[in-house]
């Protein structure tokens, strides 16, 4: 799994890409907590994932918990409706998504 982060203006992005295992938790953790402490609106761009297993979609449901709670935009792209992302929260037992991209205090 590779991680890049940018921050323009008010907005930070997280891409993530490649294969994404509980071995990659820490570094993708430690991303998203980097933007939470910014303070700063965060994209988390999850539409080049190859494969997610349940530990990374564990660690995004707790990050969109935690974005929310604190008031702070996150939007999750994940590339529509076929890509793996998707194929992985189907799979793992999380309803159909019905938007590429869902802000966090859409998420309730």
């Amino acid at each position: 799994m590779t991680i890049s982060k940018t921050e323009t203006g008010q907005t930070a992005a997280i891409a993530v890409a490649g294969e994404a295992d509980l071995r990659d938790g820490a570094e993708l953790r430690t991303a998203l907590l980097d933007a939470l402490d910014s303070r700063h609106a965060t994209v988390l761009d999850v539409s080049r994932v190859e494969r997610a297993d349940l530990a990374l979609l564990q660690l995004i449901c707790s990050a969109v918990g935690t974005f929310q709670a604190e008031g702070i935009p996150l939007t999750l792209r994940d590339g529509g409706t076929r890509g793996p992302f998707r194929h992985a929260l189907c799979a793992a037992g999380f309803p159909p998504l019905q938007a590429e991209e869902i802000p966090a205090e859409e998420t309730t």
